[in-house]
């Protein structure tokens, strides 16, 4: 066995595992959005662009059919139409359930087929979620989607610049392959969809103003076995709690809008670097760089990681419950365990 001192560096590492390409690649498209909001005045505009930009960004380390452009563009793509439709459909609660639940549905059973297409559908569903959650007119619809392609457009253009200038990243380990049947691949769909759905109701009903939150955590940590959907709630609640301390911090010590800007940039570099890190850093990471988003939108932040952190509760507990239904379990002691 390895001496301690050897052993515990890399264990920090494995835990701490940051990708430099990943972060640097999407950091011009996010800094264009955050500052030219700031210095136009148009934080709110800018906010929901660069949420879009945010999102895409994370495509850096994706592929569709071997091709990055491709799942930036795609989804970009995605999030453009369901902004215009979730403005829409947010007039009407039921529609809405249903759209959320075949949304969710698709999710799951992608998350049971190619990780990178589950990426994909999940940032769709969180633009369908926010777009939802802001009602409006056909103009509305149109507006926010104008908005959203703006956003998603400037960070493709810009990611796809930026590959050209630095190269491709070197090639990423493919996780281990999902054996499912159609039958699991079905019934974890269907769980998704309840999941999500009965998390969306229950986050209106508590009466969140940022409802999309708690559905949106129990899309993130749902998994098959429970083992994992328990483990990834509980990072998530840790990194959470981590992200809303920081996020309070740096706005407490922001002189101005251009640096609770500048705050939000980088984090949001070092969340789209941390990917492969563990899942608590990462979260803390996302929530972190997210706040400060909403904090130089003018929303007050107090308020948001308080609604934060207790959505992140009850998606959590909702996906969690979920996954007590016929969990999926080992077929033999050397499978290896759940997997996504």
């Amino acid at each position: 066995m390895p001496p301690p001192s050897k052993t515990v560096p890399a264990q920090l590492r494995a835990i701490l595992q940051f990708d430099a390409y990943a972060a640097l690649i999407p950091l011009p498209g996010m800094a264009l959005l955050l500052f030219g909001g700031v210095q136009l005045h148009e934080q709110i505009a800018a906010g929901i662009a660069a949420g879009a930009a945010y999102s895409v960004g994370f495509g850096v380390t994706k592929k569709f059919w071997r091709s990055r452009s491709y799942a930036v563009v795609l989804t970009g793509t995605g999030m453009t139409a369901v902004a215009f439709i979730g403005t829409l459909v947010g007039n009407d609660p039921i529609v809405e359930l249903a759209a959320t639940a075949i949304l969710g549905a698709c999710c799951g059973a992608l998350s049971r087929r190619n990780a990178d297409h589950w990426w994909a559908c999940l940032q769709i569903i969180i633009a369908f979620l926010l777009a939802a959650s802001f009602p409006g007119t056909v103009t509305d619809g149109a507006l926010r989607a104008a908005i959203v392609a703006g956003g998603a457009a400037l960070q493709c253009v810009s990611v796809m610049a930026m590959i050209h200038l630095i190269g491709e990243p070197r090639p990423t380990i493919p996780g281990p392959a999902d054996h499912s049947s159609t039958v699991e691949v079905r019934f974890h769909a269907l769980r998704a969809a309840i999941c999500i759905s009965v998390a969306l109701l229950a986050s209106r009903t508590a009466g969140f103003a940022h409802s999309y939150w708690a559905p949106m955590t129990a899309m993130l940590v749902l998994k098959p076995g429970l083992r994992d959907t328990a483990g990834q709630g509980l990072e998530r609640i840790a990194g959470t709690i981590a992200g809303i301390i920081v996020a309070s911090g740096l706005t407490r010590i922001a002189p101005s809008d251009a640096w609770t800007a500048t705050f939000a940039i980088l984090t949001a570099s070092v969340s789209f670097g941390l990917q492969q890190a563990r899942y608590a850093v990462f979260s803390a990471a996302i929530t972190t760089s997210v706040l400060l988003m909403i904090a130089l939108a003018g929303g007050a932040l107090p308020g948001a990681d308080r609604e934060r952190l207790l959505a992140t509760l009850l998606g959590g507990a909702i996906a969690l419950a979920g996954a007590a239904i016929a969990p999926r379990r080992r077929t033999n002691k050397n499978s290896g365990g759940d997997h996504l």
